[in-house]
């Protein structure tokens, strides 16, 4: 069966209609297709709106995973874990777990937007993220805070997280990667602005309270960012058929692993820029700012980056990004023993990390096109939990082994973020219309 091409056509406004068949081209050929039509505007108030939404998001659910670490200091300040007889290492790993979630969830969340809406989903998940702090106000144990604070915040996230980066392929093409970076950004915003009233919050009132105020003001931004979105595809199933030809795609499979790898070492500067800053002999000061450098050129990037790509590619973008920042990671890190040269290294690798952030998604939907698109991007960020859960643990195991010699594990993790960058130049994307 010949899978039609997509058709375009431009009236007076500038926007543009694709067409895109449901089937994924010339390799999911024994796919039932159904014709669908979308509107690509790339630009406008309300393809703006979804953006803003998206931002709205990120900051939330993304800013609240970035400040587990205030938590933790105030449990082992509350005593908590000699209350419930667990170790440090143990409340540490809520925070890990959260966060793996995100990617462990998206198998059936993304599915769960394309079938049932991506606003009822986000909705739902809006309402998730209430129950998850809510609840986890009201923890005597331990358990009930893995639960709470662990596995049902990070299913809110997931909830929340895929069908506000889908939408944004409803509206943008051309602009795609500027649209999704801006999207993005307000994860590191959002680490920004929480991070000190979280602080102000868990010094005044204790940690019950402050979960209470953040499930309830991020709650209620869930909702009004769920209530704006206008998907402009109907929801429709999606058949285990098509699923199981898109896992065996072949920039499928590249993808996924990308994602497996390059999220290994993502995280690992993030984790350790401020304690190897110490241990170079620079006040805990210093390292805290290497950290907030790394965060705000991380932003950074993932709006340039995703210019970048609008004009060149985006995979061929996501490709350059993770292979520059693992040679930043592998090759700049190690020489990095005083305070300029660690912040040009928290700049250089903030700006490529940012790139992956933004361009992973955008590299499904230029791969892939925009039906199904949920879909394929929750079960493509599956590959991001075994890094996220195990990356930094490994990383630490190696400092215990080899008496902190940071090298190897710098090695290890940039080694990690190559082949993630390689994987990636394999990926072919759709062509793209004249007028792009």
């Amino acid at each position: 069966m010949e899978v039609p091409k997509p058709v375009l056509s431009k009236d007076t406004t500038s926007e543009h209609t694709i067409c895109f068949s449901d089937a994924v081209p010339s390799d999911l050929d024994s796919v039932d297709s159904s014709e669908t039509q979308m509107v690509i505007t790339d630009g406008g108030w309300q393809a703006w709106v979804q953006v803003s939404c998206s931002f709205v998001v990120n900051f939330v659910v993304i800013g609240t995973m970035n400040c587990f670490g205030l938590f933790l200091k105030n449990y082992r300040d509350a005593h908590l874990d000699t209350l419930w007889h667990v170790n440090t290492t143990s409340l540490a790993f809520i925070g890990s777990l959260a966060t793996a979630c995100i990617s462990l969830f998206g198998l059936f969340t993304g599915n769960l937007a394309d079938r049932l809406g991506y606003r009822l989903i986000s909705f739902t998940g809006a309402l998730t993220y209430i129950l998850a702090l809510v609840l986890a106000s009201y923890s005597t144990s331990y358990v009930h805070l893995v639960l709470t604070q662990g596995i049902m915040l990070g299913l809110a996230a997931s909830l929340n997280f895929f069908p506000a980066m889908a939408i944004l392929s409803h509206y943008f093409s051309k602009r795609k990667g500027l649209a999704t970076g801006i999207a993005i950004a307000g994860a590191g915003i959002g680490g920004f602005v929480m991070s000190p009233v979280t602080s102000a919050l868990l010094q005044t009132y204790g940690w019950q309270s402050t979960l209470r105020v953040l499930g309830a003001t991020g709650g209620l931004l869930l909702t009004l960012a769920a209530s704006f979105f206008r998907p402009r595809s109907q929801p429709k199933p999606v058949s285990y058929n098509k699923i199981r030809h898109y896992i065996f795609d072949f920039r499928f499979v590249c993808l996924f692993l990308c994602n497996l790898f390059s999220s290994f070492g993502y995280f690992v500067p993030f984790f350790f820029i401020s304690v190897y800053a110490t241990r170079c002999g620079l006040p805990r000061e210093q390292g805290a700012l290497l950290l907030g450098i790394m965060n705000a050129s991380s932003g950074v990037g993932r709006v340039l980056m995703g210019m970048v790509a609008d004009k060149f590619g985006h995979s061929r973008t996501l490709s350059v990004s993770l292979i520059l920042g693992a040679v930043s990671m592998g090759l700049v890190w190690p020489f990095s023993t005083n305070y300029p040269s660690l912040i040009a290294f928290s700049v250089l690798y903030g700006n490529f990390a940012g790139g992956y952030a933004s361009l992973f998604p955008t590299s499904i939907v230029q791969a892939f096109g925009t039906n199904d698109i949920a879909t394929i991007t929750g079960l493509a960020y599956f590959g991001a939990f075994f890094g996220n859960i195990s990356g930094p643990t490994l990383v630490q195991y190696l400092l215990n082994a080899l008496n902190d010699n940071y090298i190897p594990s710098m090695l290890v993790a940039a080694g990690t973020m190559l082949i993630g960058g390689l994987l990636v130049l394999a990926v072919r994307e759709k062509p793209k219309s004249v007028d792009e």
